[in-house]
């Protein structure tokens, strides 16, 4: 199948596949975040706004962990330690910052219904012949101004996010590192987003790859 035409469900399944029966090594994290992140720009938008509003509030915290001495190299016991201490410093950290652009959320939530909408409209004025011409005109206006904007809200989150994982690699696996050493207690929430970070951190490629970040065509 054509990765550039697969759906984000088959993009993500893709992804499972190819890691869940195979060791998951601390060096080969950042390898399974590409993967995700690449999934991740296919979720609705409302996703997006929270998920840079969460990349926000992290930022500036990459690099205030300490280094772990004999971690390097060695298999992670329990993947799912990390998850669970992973979205708790997720959820911990961001929250704040989600909640405040709960309004700015629920007005680009809305963008696809706009888009659908104004396409049916022009649909519906072709059909009308040319008396309907200008409002034929209108809407595709109306749908061009939209659709760049969304495209623009992912052009942003992905260098938001390229720049966040490329800029320091050695820091973000002391990073995760650390977090595999604390054992913390969680309760789940409900979001997509961190469920599905779980699951692609089932597993990951025994073999070292060079995987470009976002390296998929808009």
């Amino acid at each position: 199948m054509d990765k550039q035409n697969e759906t984000f469900e088959e993009q993500f399944q893709h992804n499972y596949d190819k890691y869940k029966n195979q060791k998951v090594g601390v060096m080969k994290l950042q390898d399974a975040f590409t993967d995700y992140f690449q999934c991740l720009i296919e979720l609705p938008e409302s996703r997006k706004v929270a998920l840079e509003s969460i990349v926000s509030s992290l930022e500036p915290q990459w690099k205030d962990f300490p280094e772990l001495q004999d971690q390097s190299g060695k298999s992670v016991r329990n993947i799912e330690v990390f998850c669970n201490t992973l979205l708790n410093h997720l959820g911990n950290n961001a929250q704040e910052s989600v909640s405040s652009c709960e309004e700015d959320i629920a007005e680009k939530e809305s963008i696809f219904e706009q888009i659908a909408k104004i396409k049916w409209d022009i649909e519906l004025a072709n059909a009308g012949g040319d008396t309907n011409k200008e409002r034929v005109e209108t809407c595709k206006d109306q749908l061009a101004e939209l659709e760049n904007f969304s495209l623009e809200r992912k052009r942003q989150l992905k260098k938001k996010l390229s720049r966040l994982y490329s800029q320091d690699k050695q820091t973000f696996r002391k990073s995760v590192q650390v977090w595999f050493a604390e054992e913390e207690s969680f309760h789940q929430e409900d979001y997509e987003i961190l469920s599905k970070i779980e699951k692609i951190l089932d597993g990951l490629p025994k073999k070292e790859e060079s995987t470009e970040l976002f390296s998929y065509t808009e």
